[in-house]
């Protein structure tokens, strides 16, 4: 199969084959393309290294040139034609029904009102219960349940920030009308029932773009937004909400990209932008797509402004863009949520808001490199709509990867007393109650070995904490190994991956982001204690069928570390009996090789295993390593001294 036949454009498919050297599709991307461009809504399981980025980027990028592509045609909005944004209710003409008395439905309507005074009505139909009112772009659809949205209800109350407060009186039953007015210069906004304002409920509202919201309960409602079927006169000055000016209504499309690319970091925003600007430098003619990236600490733009553009960005930056007003999310219709199985358990509040109220014929598409958690099959039953599962996990950890685990000794025996200290347990030898942890050295130590032994020019180095990320860094660098901590600087993986220097520190969370070309080591010095973490950092290596070779570095004993729960953290904590735990690498290591089917090879250095490095690892070997700096640094003495001599007898002459 060809990248032609998965219905990809000419353009497109040039800079597939010409500039990226891919004469065929890959399995994942044969899988999901087509499906993609067609519309359906994935969840999609395939290894790291796999092509899972130009699978979901390709099909984007095609559905703006086709958005393009297609004739304007100007819009003019009714109550009956104007599109909805709907869950668990039904919507016919301009009548919001939910039938189900243990359930809400919830609506909101695809207009912003950005400035102005604005007014639209709502007359109940049946008895039951309602709540109207007004919330921006990124609200909860449960209206007055967080700080975006502002609620009146049918009980008499008036809720916000989930707070509710006496407002008015009922309007349970069946024949009344009720007034939303909306006054953006003065910043508040009040109720009329049947004719009478009710005051004030809401003063000093957000500046972002604000819609109309409503959620019912076992009741019929009908929204009127033109003048001319209103029931009752807007307040002076007021106008419906179809009669305002476009300008002062919103234009939703100038606002909103049409497809959103969510990534857990900025490293990976930043490598799926680059990636979007390569494909789309390519296209014929005169058509560009916008490509954005944003994440707390890297703003990017292609320099294109327009409509119809992608953006890449992490939860956590969409969350702050919809809530300052600068991004409405209004007329985005596709959404790919990648890594979809961290996000699904780390920021689940913040990926249901994005997907929240999806208009219609929008698609939604989950990325993981691993097989789907609860979480993210909570996830998919919510936002998706008959979601399309591929699955190809196959081995997690592909054939051209090799994984060696290397144990250090269960004594020190033999290694100086002035050695390094144990990097993820610093403080704790202090403590006369808990055992010395004498293991850690020996981890830098075998670390040096293999670099020393193989040769390595190049690699990632995985340990538990940015703490201890930064003494092993300090500790290469004593042996004249240059070294980097990931995150330490924003150009930090770019100087890795440039080759300005030869090793890449990395802590817990490094592992997903670090796209490094032709890298073939790995080493893990702590053992994650879940199988998906290992995974992605073995999964730096072995890319494209690439030989790779991990290192993993444990410790055959229990060891107790710190591990924070407190606000005050390593630098002045000394709570070791809530801030502390157990860590079992071998318990770990044996979980993690029975779940990925026997993949890891055991190195016994003490019994002279050559699997690694061809020899046994002896304790003079080790003496060496430690004397190392020492050694350098007495033979830059050596040499200095030769040269003042020589320089002596030369002034003599």
């Amino acid at each position: 199969m060809s990248f032609q036949e998965l219905g990809l454009r000419n353009d497109l498919c040039r800079f597939l084959t010409e500039d990226l050297g891919w004469a065929i599709p890959r399995p994942v991307q044969a899988e999901t393309i087509a499906q993609m461009l067609c519309g359906r809504d994935l969840c999609v399981v395939a290894p790291t290294g796999s092509g899972k980025t130009a699978a979901f980027c390709l099909p984007l990028v095609q559905r703006c040139i086709e958005t393009q592509l297609k004739p304007s045609q100007p819009v003019k909005h009714s109550t009956d034609t104007l599109k909805w944004r709907a869950e668990n209710c039904n919507i016919k003409s301009s009548n919001i029904s939910a039938r189900r008395a243990n359930g809400w439905g919830y609506a909101r309507a695809d207009i912003p009102v950005t400035e102005g005074k604005c007014y639209y009505e709502v007359q109940t139909l049946s008895d039951g219960i309602c709540r109207l009112g007004w919330a921006t772009s990124n609200s909860s659809k449960d209206l007055g349940s967080d700080a975006f949205g502002f609620g009146y209800g049918a009980t008499g109350v008036k809720v916000h920030n989930s707070s509710f407060e006496t407002y008015g009186s009922s309007f349970s039953a069946k024949g009344r009308t009720v007034g939303c007015a909306l006054d953006t210069e003065a910043r508040k906004m009040w109720f009329i029932l049947d004719g009478v304002s009710l005051g004030d409920a809401f003063e000093y509202i957000p500046t972002a773009p604000l819609f109309p919201a409503i959620c019912v309960k076992d009741a019929t409602v009908r929204v009127i937004f033109e003048a001319a079927k209103l029931k009752f006169d807007p307040p002076p000055g007021f106008k419906a909400l179809l009669g305002m000016s476009s300008k002062r209504r919103g234009q939703t499309s100038s606002q909103s990209p049409l497809a959103v690319i969510v990534e857990p970091n900025a490293d990976l925003a930043l490598q799926v932008y680059s990636f979007l600007v390569s494909c789309t430098s390519q296209l014929e003619g005169d058509l560009r797509i916008p490509i954005g990236g944003s994440a707390k600490r890297t703003e990017r733009s292609n320099g294109v402004e327009g409509n119809g553009g992608i953006l890449v960005a992490t939860p956590a930056r969409l969350d702050d863009l919809c809530s300052s007003g600068q991004l409405s999310l209004n007329t985005t219709k596709m959404i790919v949520v990648d890594e979809a199985d961290v996000l699904a358990s780390s920021s689940t509040k913040q990926i249901r808001k994005i997907c929240d109220f999806p208009l219609e014929q929008s698609q939604v598409s989950f990325f993981s490199a691993t097989l789907p958690s609860a979480a993210l099959n909570s996830l998919s039953s919510d936002l998706q709509v008959n979601p399309e599962w591929v699955k190809l996990h196959g081995l997690p950890i592909p054939t051209s990867v090799h994984i060696l685990v290397h144990y250090i000794s269960k004594t020190n025996a033999g290694l100086p007393s002035h050695g390094p200290q144990p990097l993820d347990a610093e403080g704790l030898e202090e403590n006369s109650n808990l055992p010395r942890v004498e293991l850690h050295p020996q981890k830098v130590v075998m670390l040096m070995q293999i670099i020393s032994e193989l040769s390595i020019g190049r690699a990632i180095v995985y340990v538990r904490t940015r703490k201890e990320a930064d003494g092993l860094s300090k500790a290469l660098h004593s042996n004249g190994i240059s070294s980097i901590v990931h995150g330490s600087s924003p150009r930090a993986v770019e100087e890795f991956r440039s080759g300005k220097v030869r090793f890449l520190v990395a802590s817990d969370g490094g592992e997903r982001g670090l796209d490094i070309p032709d890298l073939d080591y790995v080493v893990l010095l702590s053992v994650p204690e879940s199988t998906h973490k290992f995974v992605h950092r073995v999964g730096r290596i072995g890319r494209n069928n690439r030989r790779g070779k991990a290192f993993v570095i444990a410790s055959p004993n229990k060891e107790k570390v710190w591990y924070h729960t407190c606000r005050k953290g390593h630098s002045t904590c000394k709570n070791i009996d809530r801030c502390t735990r157990w860590m079992d690498e071998a318990n770990s290591l044996e979980k993690i090789d029975r779940e990925l089917g026997g993949v890891l090879k055991y190195v016994d250095d003490q019994q002279g295993g050559t699997a690694a490095t061809g020899r046994t690892v002896t304790v003079p070997d080790l003496y060496h390593l430690h004397t190392l700096p020492a050694t350098r640094r007495l033979a830059e003495l050596e040499r200095a001294a030769q040269l003042s001599y020589l320089s002596y007898l030369q002034n003599k002459r």
